[in-house]
């Protein structure tokens, strides 16, 4: 373990917190652009995920391990190269904002004009696949962090998500905690 002097820990953690600032601030304060007409990823979205990943590396914030809203099995003896190739023809591209999970093979996103996102997680123990609706943490940062309005959408997902989901039908199942 790196250890540093007082002074040099209070000079990092100012420029850590100026960047913190700076990056919530340009959040908040940019002009509205749905994230389906951003062809690349901005710097900001880069930053935001570095601070991000450096608060979950000094253990000063948690990753979220559970699964929201089970939709069912993919089909056995699909690749992940097709289930991403499925996905990308319905309109999902990665997300570059979720948190990475153990075993998930495929984080997804479908975004709106209205600033909301449909978020399908594929995972390759289990051959499970996970999704949900949600605000876009790009547009509405706080509201997305706190799972407000955050629905299972259930029948929709099953409907744009049936070609690649074993079976044809599956019942309505709550987050697994």
């Amino acid at each position: 373990m790196i250890k540093f002097g007082e002074d040099k820990m209070k000079k990092i953690l100012g420029i850590f917190g100026l960047c913190i600032l700076a990056v919530i601030v340009f959040m908040f304060t940019r002009p509205y652009k749905p994230v389906s007409t951003i062809k690349e990823e901005p710097a900001w979205v880069k930053a935001t995920v570095f601070l991000r990943d450096g608060l979950l590396h000094l253990h000063l914030l948690k990753n979220n391990e559970t699964r929201e809203f089970y939709l069912g099995q993919f089909k056995e003896g699909t690749t992940v190269d097709e289930i991403k190739n499925f996905l990308e023809m319905q309109g999902f591209a990665a997300d570059p904002f979720a948190w990475e999970k153990k075993n998930e093979v495929v984080n997804y996103r479908k975004t709106d004009d209205k600033g909301y996102q449909y978020h399908v997680s594929v995972f390759s123990n289990d051959r499970g696949v996970y999704g949900h609706h949600e605000f876009i943490p790009e547009e509405f940062p706080l509201k997305h962090w706190e799972n407000k309005n955050m629905e299972s959408r259930h029948e929709e997902f099953i409907r744009m998500l049936s070609p690649i989901l074993a079976g044809s039908t599956f019942p309505k199942i709550e987050p697994v905690q």
